[in-house]
């Protein structure tokens, strides 16, 4: 990455204090997890030292923290929170701990939640293949990016294999299971007959169980460290680069970085049969089934026997890894998605009522596997289209002046915000989800809406919307605002059918803080309508006491116990709003 950042022009600025903990360490640390006291008092010394060199550095347009920073990724957030933080997550802790077969059920839980905090806190995290994107929870996936582990340009090295006639063959690696060295051994002893020339570079834990599959086989050389300068050059002298074989879920879901940089070696690459492999790869390499020790000898075997097809691969190899897995192109993506990244910051505010709304949205939406472009109807200031933007392909509308402005400045250029209703949306436009979230309360003909906005929705589309519940709750807010009414639950669903919807869900927001949110707004309301001028109707009710920006994490915070507090009421209520999930029938 850095290196693709420095190609394409950007000033890279580097912080780094080692903690000194290496990988064997670490996974002790997981066996005895007793020991982690002292490990996090080594990391509050080391982070003091992080801070002091951070705060020396220029504010930097936008902060990536490495491979294992699942809790240095809270520090970069505290030292930079108006910045777009990327986590260089890679793979998750609890899953590594699981493909290694360490810890307890309960260690290996906590490691999750070290995972789920290090991406929440994350404005863009990185993973390697569309598989581990996958693992990441549903409500953060849209920041997730995948950006294959790649070569620098050191591997990008020309040397020739020496021509003594042996078929030279290398691997490298820590020997993890996920790595399945142990098959490579077997794999040896079943070509000992065969001329081929075998370097093992590394150790770990399956080395001896590696070397006693191999038993006796001739012209192995086990080497236990390479330094990194040197490991290009020794890799670009041999003709074949074995990837993994391990049969773990883990090994099923990554692309080494050993078949990155055999492949940018001018390697020919044979790995294990797997659906991100072969993604990668296409036809630049041999593939046999996971853990497979005859398949892996009888693709060698014929490799051995017809040079010509090695290179062949060779010649694939490298000019896949040129075309697609140079620092420069792997890191262009990132680039792009950094500028589109709004730090949670920076989004706009929320009133505490729109957060306990939104709680009950988010959580819709990541249900909807199917959802890749959205309108919104009534946008207001843009709070919730930011969000949405960061999501989806979003188109808003909103018809007052000084809303749509804030609007159009709060989803900037990662979205389209347009001035007016539904009507100023294109006539061929169509979306996978219309959302409309507190605007169907003021409109006099709400059916005739649905149905002018059911004509933007693919076949098949989903309807989201929230409004006010219960009709004998209307109060001096309502009028306040512009509220033609309030919405039953049985009156909601009639109107959603008479429109054209069906498989409608409903569910409840706001118990029990909007209670009291709703007497206050009363309250003020009733105050304020003896001054017509203070009064807030129709289209600008969007904008009636609402926090200033600076409020945002007061109220985020603030409301954070309470949208927890409501979910075991969202079914059957109670609560002061509704959010309603409708489908147009295909």
């Amino acid at each position: 990455m850095r290196e693709g950042f420095e190609a394409a022009g950007d000033e890279v600025l580097v912080c780094n204090e080692p903690i000194e903990l290496p990988t064997a360490a670490r996974v002790e640390l997981v066996r005895k997890p007793w020991r982690a006291l002292g490990v996090l008092l080594g990391l509050m010394r080391t982070w003091v030292r992080l801070a002091r060199g951070a705060r020396a550095l220029p504010v930097p347009d936008a902060v990536v923290v490495g491979y294992l920073g699942h809790l240095d990724v809270l520090l970069a957030r505290m030292l930079w929170p108006r910045t777009p933080i990327v986590l260089d997550h890679l793979v998750s802790l609890a899953d590594t701990a699981r493909d290694r077969s360490i810890g307890t059920a309960w260690v290996v839980g906590g490691l999750s939640m070290v995972d789920r905090l290090a991406v929440r806190t994350a404005d863009v995290v990185v993973v390697d293949t569309d598989e581990h994107r996958a693992m990441v929870s549903a409500r953060a996936r849209a920041k997730v990016l995948v950006v294959p582990v790649g070569a620098p340009a050191v591997w990008q090295v020309q040397a020739e294999p020496s021509s003594d006639g042996s078929l030279r063959v290398v691997w490298f690696g820590l020997y993890t299971p996920l790595q399945g060295a142990p098959v490579i051994g077997k794999t040896m002893a079943l070509l000992a007959d065969v001329d081929i020339e075998w370097t093992m570079i590394g150790h770990g834990q399956d080395l001896e169980e590696a070397q006693h599959a191999a038993g006796a086989a001739a012209r192995t050389t086990w080497v236990r460290w390479v330094d990194a300068a040197d490991l290009p050059g020794i890799v670009a002298t041999s003709e074949v680069c074995l990837g993994i074989f391990g049969t773990s879920d883990k090994a099923r879901r990554v692309v080494p970085n050993k078949v990155f940089q055999g492949a940018a070696a001018g390697c020919a690459i044979v790995t294990s049969d797997t659906p991100p492999q072969r993604r990668a790869l296409e036809d630049a390499a041999v593939f046999v089934p996971p853990g497979d020790a005859d398949a892996l000898a009888a693709a060698l075997r014929a490799l051995a026997a017809d040079r010509s097809e090695v290179e062949r691969l060779r010649k694939a190899a490298r000019a896949l890894a040129d075309e697609r897995f140079g620092s420069a192109q792997l890191v262009a993506p990132l680039r792009a998605r950094l500028s589109d990244a709004i730090p949670a910051s920076k989004l706009p505010a929320l009133t505490p009522n729109a957060w306990l709304r939104h709680d009950v949205i988010i959580r819709t939406l990541d249900r909807l596997d199917d959802v890749r472009s959205v309108i919104e109807i009534g946008a207001g200031r843009g709070a919730m289209g930011a969000r949405l933007a960061t999501r989806y392909d979003y188109l808003g509308v909103e018809p007052d002046a000084e809303s749509h402005a804030a609007a159009v400045e709060a989803v900037g250029a990662r979205g389209v915000v347009l001035r007016g209703d539904a009507s100023v949306i294109p006539s061929d436009r169509v979306a996978d989800l219309v959302c409309a979230f507190e605007v169907l309360e003021h409109l006099a003909d709400d059916r005739a809406a649905l149905k002018e906005w059911r004509a933007h929705l693919r076949p098949g589309g989903r309807l989201l919307l929230s409004v006010p519940a219960h009709q004998r709750r209307f109060g001096a807010a309502d009028r306040a605002v512009g509220h033609v009414r309030r919405y039953d639950p049985k009156a909601l669903l009639a109107t959603l059918h008479d429109a054209g919807f069906d498989d409608v869900e409903l569910r409840y927001s706001g118990f029990p803080l909007g209670f009291v949110l709703e007497r206050v707004r009363n309250a003020l309301a009733a105050r304020e309508s003896r001054d017509e001028e203070k009064a807030a109707t129709g289209d600008v009710s969007g904008r009636w006491h609402q926090p200033p920006a600076s409020f945002g994490w007061l109220t985020r915070v603030g409301t954070a116990p309470f949208r927890v507090m409501q979910r075991p009421f969202e079914r059957r209520g109670p609560g002061v709003g509704l959010i309603a999930l409708a489908r147009k029938p295909a």
